[in-house]
């Protein structure tokens, strides 16, 4: 252990000089906002285009194609349930 004296309030450092006061810039407040107002704009754009790509394969019936072409390659091992 140190031989430093605990400070005598939580304002003070061990040395006893005051510490310095933490204060929030509206600048920098104002360009947090901002950037996750853009963050959460994008997510929601790279959502929605994973969504049209999902109904474009669905819709064109490329899924089909990718099953069968994956099944002709031999990866496609596995076999439905009937049922």
């Amino acid at each position: 252990m140190s031989d430093m004296p605990l400070p005598a309030t939580a304002t003070e450092t061990p040395e006893g000089t005051p510490r310095p006061t933490a204060e929030l810039d509206p600048a920098r407040q104002a360009q947090a906002k901002r950037l996750a107002t853009t963050r959460r704009l994008l997510g929601l754009v790279d959502l929605a285009l994973g969504l049209v790509a999902l109904v474009v394969v669905f819709a064109l019936g490329l899924h089909l194609r990718l099953r069968d072409g994956l099944a002709s390659a031999g990866l496609g091992g596995w076999q439905p349930i009937t049922g």
